[in-house]
């Protein structure tokens, strides 16, 4: 029998997880309030059955809605667990925190999701993490860590393919076309909310006359799936799909849901958007 601990940002997986039928699902303990956080804003954790853990143990968490007091509610219950009779727990994140933040880009920052993977296990002594979609996947300093990387691909796709069998799926640039293999406009980031497309004579063949199903891991403002859009109606697409891993913030959700034909996303992070289901592939990676 596995464990499954859920945090407060992957309660939504309870029912799907407890159907599968051999995974125990334990939620972790609100305060005195009824909540998981503090009126200052400090979270709070506690399991009041951690004396009866045994086994495998997996905390699942998700690094967004709140990314910083998840991770030190995360944190907490790593703690609870490591006490415990069963032991030092795996982690899986559905959704990565700090991913992006993959590398130090100027003097005087750091590689936060570096730190983060270093921290879960040095000092706590993880030794195995799940992912899905990581963005930094594949990076060289990537391959010091425990981590087994899975990925919504096929299932979105597989969604997608289903309704408009003759999209063709490319990707927004060349960072997901190395992690997926797809086909990529070339991108060059300004700041944070711009970033310039460029389009080969290979993509503007791609796109002419077809239905475009981009895929990508991460929409948080949109930015850059708004001005794909606008390069691919420029070189004759027919209409647009998106298809997403992670849906990170709500004003970019609603800009593409809005712009594009059709918007898959995946319950990685809870929205009412979503509408591919992640838990088979937990599920699969947990039995694997």
């Amino acid at each position: 029998m596995i464990t499954v601990i859920l945090t407060s940002s992957t309660e939504h997986f309870r029912k799907r997880l407890e159907s599968a039928g051999d995974i125990q699902v334990m939620d972790s303990d609100v305060n005195n309030d009824g909540k998981r956080v503090f009126p200052d804003g400090e979270a709070y954790a506690r399991l009041s059955h951690a004396d009866e853990l045994a086994g495998r143990v997996i905390i699942l968490h998700s690094g967004a809605p709140y990314p910083n007091r998840g991770l030190l509610e995360l944190e907490m219950l790593i703690e609870i667990v490591r006490n415990s009779p069963s032991g030092v727990p795996e982690i899986f994140f559905t959704y990565f925190p700090y991913g992006m933040q993959d590398a130090q880009f100027q003097i005087g920052e750091i590689n936060v999701a570096d730190n983060i993977f270093r921290k879960l296990t040095s000092y706590y002594g993880i030794k195995k993490i799940y992912t899905v979609d990581l963005h930094c996947a594949g990076k060289l300093w990537m391959v010091k860590y425990p981590v087994v990387n899975v990925s919504a691909l096929e299932l979105l796709r597989g969604v997608a393919s289903q309704e408009y069998p003759d999209a063709v799926f490319v990707t927004p640039d060349s960072g997901h076309e190395r992690r997926t293999g797809i086909k990529g406009a070339k991108k060059t980031r300004i700041h944070s909310y711009h970033s310039e497309l460029h389009f080969d004579d290979t993509m503007k063949s791609l796109v002419v006359g077809k239905t475009v199903a981009v895929v990508d891991d991460i929409l948080e403002t949109g930015g850059t799936l708004d001005h794909f859009y606008d390069e691919c109606k420029k070189y004759g697409a027919k209409e647009l799909l998106a298809l997403i891993a992670h849906g990170i913030l709500r004003d970019g959700i609603n800009r593409i849901t809005n712009k594009y034909k059709q918007l898959y996303l995946t319950n990685s992070v809870n929205h009412p958007e979503t509408n591919v289901d992640i838990t088979p592939l937990i599920i699969q990676t947990l039995n694997t």
